[in-house]
């Protein structure tokens, strides 16, 4: 038995598919937990690798051939368009779900055991469910908790939009089109562990992360200019933001920022 709904959209009543979607850059320190964490409990995994150069595809090439779950790896530059990548992403996945999940964070295993049984007690209920969010635990000291994230979406009636600190919608349906009533967000209370400040992290971690805070508070700055009428109210708050995090890290790696307007915009827009 299944629901049929529109353009022969099947949610088995029994087992909806999720597929596992990743995103990786040199992420060897990560990968292979990661893979190991969800492999045994997804339908299939999709990854795409932006040309790591160190041992991340290895290590992927190494697990594909021991799982026995398909795991579909695409090698693709690197983007400056995070939603594009994620949306991609869902576009290879074949599951009628997606759960998206960063190199460094582990779900918790109650929710991986019981997603299906989650989504599926709402199809028996007439009711759709689009979006799923999750606490996070950023480690060691908990920032931001309980740092809401989106991570288990539907597939066909979901996009992601935002250049950076992307985030995913829902596409404007009606109950005639989907075939029962939806529900676009539901929390739930199992907690995503994210590694980013393990305490034995190594300093060239460390300066990984700085360079990706960098990049992506540059590409946010530029689509702040690009995009909005109050980019000059947005722009400062970012700044803000900004200062707030140079406070919270080790001194030798705090960045040299003039917080003035006219300085700080030109350290983010340099060499856009």
């Amino acid at each position: 038995n299944c629901y049929i709904l529109k353009e022969v959209y099947l949610i088995p009543m029994t087992r909806p598919k999720i597929s596992a979607c990743i995103i990786t850059k040199n992420e060897e320190r990560y990968i292979r937990r990661c893979l190991e964490s969800i492999k045994d409990v997804v339908d299939e995994i999709v990854i795409l690798d932006a040309n790591d150069d160190n041992k991340t595809e290895d290590i992927i090439k190494n697990i594909t051939s021991s799982s026995s779950k398909p795991i579909i790896h695409k090698r693709t530059v690197v983007s400056q368009n995070f939603a594009k990548d994620r949306n991609e992403l869902q576009s290879i996945a074949s599951g009628d779900y997606v759960l998206h999940i960063d190199c460094d964070e582990r779900f918790d295993i109650r929710l991986l055991s019981s997603m299906r049984s989650i989504i599926q007690d709402y199809v028996n209920r007439n009711i759709l469910p689009m979006l799923f969010r999750l606490p996070r635990i950023n480690q060691p000291d908990k920032i931001n908790y309980p740092d809401y994230q989106i991570r288990l979406l539907n597939k066909k009636y979901t996009r992601w939009i935002r250049k950076v600190h992307e985030v995913p919608e829902t596409i404007p349906t009606s109950k005639e089109e989907v075939g029962m009533d939806t529900h676009n967000m539901i929390t739930l209370d199992y907690p995503i562990i994210h590694l980013y400040k393990e305490k034995d992290e190594s300093q060239k971690r460390w300066k990984e992360l700085l360079y990706n805070s960098d990049r992506n508070k540059k590409l946010l700055v530029i689509s702040i200019f690009k995009n909005s009428n109050k980019w000059i109210e947005k722009t400062l708050k970012c700044m803000n933001n900004l200062y707030i995090f140079n406070q919270t890290i080790d001194d030798k790696y705090k960045l040299d920022i003039n917080l003035s307007f006219t300085s700080t915009t030109s350290f983010f827009l340099k060499g856009a």
